[in-house]
């Protein structure tokens, strides 16, 4: 409800703005690589319970359960998927219809991965809770648009400008990953590729091809 509390700042009410604690909630991590690791750890730190799909087991401290199971318990699920050619549009409507009434879904990983067309029905439907989102498909479109304030025929693009306009909806522009600290290693990081391929002719990591 973080729209809706700065909203009523300006006239000191907290009419509806009642929310929820973290501890004990149910949280689903779809893709508990890195990223999704860390996740798991400051979930922990909250008190929640932590699921964690994924088709590699990397953590044996995961409690790893499928999509189906674990979509049906969570009151929280983020997706924290690398995207490939098989994955793409994953998050479908059918998918996270599964979920309880109420759950909250989070996409900080790739826009492909969860079709804003099925986010912006399950959320007038009232079956999502809440949506928060970092990440876009047609990313560059919707930059546009918002930018000029032109409308697009673009229907992905259509549906995200709605998404945006709803109290229950968090939209951030790809910006979570954008820290000091992370723009530091992420120079790092661009000059140890780099000098990898010079020696090994092979990159340290490995980008798979995408259509």
């Amino acid at each position: 409800k973080l729209p809706q509390q700065t909203e009523q700042f300006l006239s000191f009410k907290r009419d509806g703005l009642t929310g929820a604690e973290a501890e004990s909630k149910r949280l689903l991590v779809v893709g508990v690589g890195n990223i999704g690791y860390e996740i798991v750890k400051i979930a922990r730190g909250l008190g929640m319970k932590v699921n964690g799909v994924d088709i590699v087991l990397r953590h044996s401290d995961v409690n790893y359960v499928s999509i189906d199971t674990g979509i049906k318990e969570a009151d929280i699920v983020v997706c924290a998927m690398n995207l490939t050619n098989e994955n793409r549009g994953y998050f479908s409507y059918d998918l996270l219809k599964k979920s309880k009434k109420g759950a909250v879904f989070i996409n900080i990983a790739r826009g492909e991965l969860s079709p804003p067309e099925a986010l912006l029905r399950l959320i007038t439907e009232k079956h999502l809770g809440g949506i928060g989102i970092d990440v876009y498909d047609h990313e560059s479109e919707l930059a546009v648009s918002l930018r000029t304030g032109n409308k697009s025929s673009d229907e992905k693009v259509d549906a995200y400008l709605k998404l945006v306009k709803l109290p229950n909806v968090i939209m951030t522009p790809h910006n979570a990953f954008n820290t000091n600290e992370s723009v530091i290693r992420k120079s790092e990081q661009s000059i140890q590729q780099i000098v990898h391929y010079f020696d090994k002719r092979d990159f340290l990591w490995k980008v798979p091809d995408i259509e």
